[in-house]
């Protein structure tokens, strides 16, 4: 299938993955069911299997004695067109698209939630919505960060139902879960568990307590000044974790014992140490990396992730939507915007599909994750 998105709807401006069709605001849970694809029934059936000893005389199965159950599984499929969607345990809890959406209808009608999109991943193995929260801040004079919730689940067990309180940066409209204690507040309910989305609730506490404490954090990157070796450490911690030098010194054997421990020094009293060990590491050659030690010398295309490096450090240094803002600009907020905007707009993709399914639940979630946690780092 050339597109797994098979149905999707949202409000007001298009979305950053540019997808769906729109609807007016202030839609009905049944509307929005029915405009994002998700008006249909997650069905099972035993799973069956054909013992091929039990033929007729010209070789013709005969089915009536031949098909045999798989006590332990179950084929899901689609209500509306019989379309497989996986085989599952027997113990597998399913999550309808109706009961994503429902989660919202009380935070909708009583608690000013406004669902912004819905829809269906990969012909329905997967489909989440979104809501926006009403909470909101403006970070230095003109960076505007809004609250969302995201809940999400798949039926072929690749994601358990998951709701995640978001922020969208207006400006870019990069996406980030929000940490509370520096840990992604995030609620997980597998596939073997029944999904209570009332305990969900209770559990995910959404109230301004959480929200005002990520504020706060966040005010707090906008604050950090770093250094241009500082975003360099963190841009290769995030995309490219470093071998330590040691082992880049015992691999490069051609090297006598004199040479290395001579070098050894002269690295120690360098401040990119951090790219010394990357070019080490690729080229085995201590002289070498030594004469390639200034950024603006290093060849990025032989580094692991380096094309990654030099773009979301162009970001970083002014190529970024919003990287020119006072929040931004030479701060551990502008590093962490510089991760979340390559992730959701830059970071290469078979389509827009596969780039969404990526920055929110694949490896681009935990890519984004990552430089949060790092850059929380730099104001631990």
């Amino acid at each position: 299938m050339a597109h797994q998105v098979s149905s999707m709807a949202y409000v007001g401006e298009t979305p950053w993955h540019g997808l769906g069709s729109s609807l007016p605001s202030g839609q009905s849970i049944e509307t929005w069911a029915n405009s994002a694809g998700m008006d249909w029934q997650i069905k099972q059936a035993p799973v069956c299997f054909v013992a091929s000893d039990n033929t007729e005389n010209d070789g013709v199965i005969d089915l009536s004695r031949s098909l045999v159950d798989f006590a332990d599984q179950k084929v899901l499929y689609r209500s509306d067109n019989r379309l497989p969607l996986s085989v599952v345990s027997s113990r597998y809890k399913v999550v309808q698209p109706m009961e994503v959406l429902e989660f919202y209808r009380d935070l909708t009608e009583q608690f000013g939630f406004e669902l912004e999109t819905a829809g269906v991943l990969k012909q329905g193995r997967k489909f989440w919505a979104l809501a926006r929260t009403g909470q909101s801040c403006v970070l230095g004079r003109q960076d505007e960060v809004n609250g969302y919730v995201l809940l999400a689940t798949s039926c072929d067990g690749s994601l358990a139902t998951t709701v995640t309180p978001t922020t969208v940066r207006v400006v870019c409209q990069n996406t980030l879960s929000i940490a509370v204690n520096r840990t992604v507040n995030a609620i997980r309910v597998p596939h073997n568990t029944h999904f209570n989305a009332t305990e969900v609730k209770r559990r995910l506490n959404l109230t301004t307590g959480h929200w005002d404490e990520f504020k706060l954090m966040m005010a707090e990157l906008t604050k950090r000044n770093v250094s241009a070796k500082e975003a360099e450490q963190f841009f290769m911690e995030v995309l490219s974790p470093t071998a330590s030098l040691e082992d880049a010194l015992v691999a490069a054997d051609e090297m006598d014992m004199a040479s290395r421990e001579v070098v050894s020094l002269e690295v120690e009293e360098r401040e990119e140490i951090s790219l010394l060990e990357r070019i080490v590491r690729n080229t085995g050659n201590l002289p070498v990396a030594i004469e390639q030690a200034s950024v603006d010398a290093i060849d990025w295309n032989r580094l692991p992730n380096g094309r990654a490096i030099k773009q979301v450090q162009q970001l970083y240094e002014g190529e970024g939507r919003g990287s020119e803002f006072a929040s931004a600009k030479g701060t551990a907020w502008g590093l962490l915007n510089a991760v979340t905007e390559f992730v959701d707009h830059k970071r290469r993709a078979k389509n827009q599909e596969n780039r969404l399914d990526s920055a929110w639940f694949g490896q681009g979630a935990q890519l984004k994750q990552q430089a949060l946690s790092s850059a929380l780092k730099l104001i631990a």
